[in-house]
């Protein structure tokens, strides 16, 4: 039988944390069997047939003058349309997408045009949700929206004789239905089906307002003709936001709309921005809410050490082609990689019920133990796309091409396998957080790790590909991270045993089954030609970064925690996870620590002051499955100081302190989403600029939307802003 994700946990708790066995319950077995997903079976899509579309740059709308300066302005609309996802001559996919407002739709893609942006200089979007049809009437979601979570709320159900959103809602009395069989709004409740919030969030912007953040609670519905009575049009923190945006650029927001400025004090990096709706951001970027945006500069941070001179770069294409692909797409090219499953329609697949992850088949919310109907702790799509495609060609000349990777899956772990790509030479330059302190030889990486990248959802890498020395030809670029939770360590080769052992620290052992080869494990091909022109940019061995200062010592240090919440049904031994959480940490490291867990409506406990440095301890105390979470924090960028092994034993509450763990070359310079694996703390070290109120969260989507975010405060609390919630994320008056 095909082993359900829950068979994965049950595994994971059994023994010393063998995640992975080889018997029958084992993954590796579940693996050789296929990953689940919609009725198109992943083998039966062709590969390598559709050309890889290139995101072009969007025309800029004007430069206008604000109190940042000159700054560029664009109007942005996320729309839905039908794509070509799956190779020509199959049926389209329906998909939602940014793009300029004006357009009539034609240059509409998922991912969409590029902000090209200048380091320093700011920019301003008007973002409007368009999730709209012909006659102006809302389009309801493309997947099933669970009112159970901690969400939008968007009906806004009566709670204590008030209606209120951004909340959990009471359902006291009445049980979760399918909506085929949904006939009782008394008894019965079923998935939300009505006009769909949105919120845009710039991730990696430094030292943004948090009126221009995207603030979960700020969403705002579409401006439709439709909008049912009762319905709130926008969050509970759109008017608190706007009238503060109103105040200090000047600018009123609309109904359905947003305006976002963007200081751009970031180093020249590559960001993305994507929808940050509460506890929606799973299924709304899963839709295709996403887009680059890369922030440009003069590339003094990179020198020729042959010359001391300015290092040359490949080539960005600038020019307005941007309706499809470019017949030149120049020679640095974004590349956001994703994993997404089909039905035979051509329409995506993402599970409609907790039953796909582990056939769980109630009770549900808010029967104990309080379990959401649509819900799943974790996604892995049976297929891989890029830039919106299953697995594209790109035509490469043996040259040099810089390419700005971003991991846009909502659970996977990717680790890029150039290995059979001979004579490659890959250099990694950058990460999230812009140039790294010393470009960094991947080819050159000792052992396993020569010649493959990994990424966490969230991340970017910027790489230098050195195809000079490729012979002519198709070479495929694939995929060694697995087809589950990354728990750290290696792949399994030549038919080696996966296993996880994280304790005692002197046995530590990590090897997972890679990907299916046949599919998840490969990304794209590259059809290797001769060269057009001399290539003049230089060589990744002659790259000399100009390292960022390092930030001063802090003055105070947090200890935070991730964890996981399982609960007992019935006779069943194996736990159900019900909710994900971030915590706070007391105690001391190596002696008695408390863990007091910390969900969205709980009050905010990060507040640093303005311009305070501090450092996070961020612990992943592994309970009953060894899951990694890539931690991203708002508004600013950090460097990571320290890895270490942690044990903790929830009976006792002892903190076991194991050695150092050696950071990874890609983690110099500055990020802002960094992975906290299974067994693990991780130190990190950042600056708060800005006032305001603003959020950190797990980058796994089906966590963040389940109690896996908290919001933080820089600076005192702002007059007029909205409460905070009680400990059950009702509304204090």
């Amino acid at each position: 039988m095909t082993m359900s994700r829950r068979t994965f946990l049950r595994a994971s708790a059994a023994g010393a944390m063998t995640l992975y066995t080889t018997n029958a319950l084992g993954l590796p077995e579940a693996v050789a069997e296929g990953i689940p997903g919609g009725s198109l079976p992943a083998t039966q899509i062709p590969q390598f047939r559709n050309r890889l579309v290139v995101p072009q740059i969007a025309p800029c709308w004007n430069r206008t003058w604000t109190n940042y300066g000159a700054t560029d302005y664009y109007e942005m609309s996320l729309r839905q349309f039908r794509q070509q996802m799956l190779p020509t001559g199959m049926p389209q996919t329906t998909v939602w997408g940014y793009g300029p407002s004006y357009d009539d739709g034609r240059g509409f893609h998922a991912p969409g045009l590029t902000i090209l942006a200048r380091a320093g200089g700011a920019v301003r979007i008007k973002w409007t949700n368009d999730l709209v049809d012909a006659n102006g009437n809302y389009l309801p979601h493309l997947f099933a929206v669970d009112p159970t979570l901690h969400w939008a709320n968007v009906p806004q159900e009566p709670a204590g004789g008030m209606r209120m959103t951004d909340m959990k809602p009471d359902y006291t009395g009445r049980r979760y239905v399918r909506p085929e069989n949904y006939t009782d709004p008394t008894t019965q409740y079923t998935s939300y089906t009505g006009p769909v919030p949105i919120v845009t969030h710039l991730h990696g912007a430094v030292g943004v307002k948090d009126h221009s953040d995207g603030y979960s609670e700020a969403w705002y519905l579409p401006n439709a003709r439709n909008i049912p009575a009762g319905h709130a049009r926008h969050g509970r923190w759109w008017d608190f936001l706007a009238a503060k945006a109103r105040r200090e650029t000047g600018v009123v927001w609309s109904d359905g709309q947003q305006v976002a400025t963007y200081p751009n004090g970031n180093r020249v990096s590559t960001l993305w921005f994507h929808d940050h709706a509460m506890g929606l951001t799973r299924l709304n970027v899963y839709s295709g809410a996403t887009n680059f945006y890369l922030v440009r500069g003069t590339n003094d941070d990179v020198l020729d050490s042959r010359t001391g001179r300015t290092a040359i770069a490949p080539w960005l294409n600038e020019r307005d082609e941007y309706l499809k692909s470019s017949p030149n797409p120049g020679h640095d090219i974004p590349l956001a990689i994703q994993d997404r499953s089909f039905n035979a329609d051509g329409s995506l697949f993402y599970p409609d019920s907790r039953a796909f992850f582990d056939n769980y088949q109630g009770p549900y919310y808010p029967e104990a133990p309080g379990i959401a109907p649509n819900w799943v702790p974790e996604f892995f799509g049976n297929t891989l796309i890029v830039n919106g495609q299953t697995w594209p060609f790109h035509r490469v000349e043996q040259r040099r091409y810089r390419f700005r990777v971003l991991n846009g899956c909502g659970s996977r772990t990717l680790y890029l396998d150039f290995r059979g790509i001979p004579g490659v030479e890959v250099w990694q330059t950058g990460n999230d957080g812009g140039m790294l302190d010393r470009a960094v030889n991947v080819s050159a990486l000792p052992g396993w790790k020569a010649n493959r990248v990994m990424l966490a959802p969230a991340e970017r890498v910027e790489l230098l590909v050195d195809f000079t020395r490729v012979p002519t030809g198709r070479h495929i670029l694939r995929n060694v991270g697995p087809d589950a939770f990354f728990p750290g360590g290696r792949p399994a080769e030549n038919g080696e045993t996966p296993r996880v052992k994280l304790y005692p620290f002197a046995e530590r052992d990590v090897v997972f089954p890679p990907a299916d080869p046949a599919t998840t494990g490969r990304v794209m091909a590259f059809d290797v030609v001769p060269p057009t022109s001399v290539d003049t940019t230089t060589p990744g061995r002659y790259l000399q970064m100009r390292a960022v200062p390092k930030l001063p010592a802090p003055v105070r240090t947090r200890r935070l925690s991730t964890t996981m919440s399982f609960h007992q049904v019935g006779t069943d031994p194996a736990p159900y996870a019900s909710h994900t959480m971030l915590g706070v940490l007391s105690g001391t490291p190596g002696g008695q620590m408390k863990i007091t867990g910390t969900m969205w409506g709980d009050p905010v406990t990060e507040n640093p002051a303005v311009g305070d440095v501090e450092d996070w301890e961020i612990y992943n105390l592994v309970q009953d499955a060894p899951v990694p979470h890539p931690i991203h924090v708002h508004e600013t960028t950090f460097e990571v100081i320290e890895r270490r092994m942690v044990h903790y034993d929830w009976e006792t509450g002892q903190m076991t302190m194991g050695p150092q763990v050696p950071l990874e070359p890609g983690e110099t310079g500055r990020k802002d989403t960094v992975f906290v694996y299974p067994g693990e703390m991780i130190r990190i070290r950042m600056k708060f600029t800005t006032a305001g109120q603003y959020m950190w969260h797990c980058h796994l989507l089906e966590h963040e939307d389940n109690e896996m975010m908290r919001p933080f405060r820089v600076g005192p609390w702002q007059d007029g802003q909205p409460a905070d919630m009680d400990h059950h994320g009702t509304h204090e008056m």
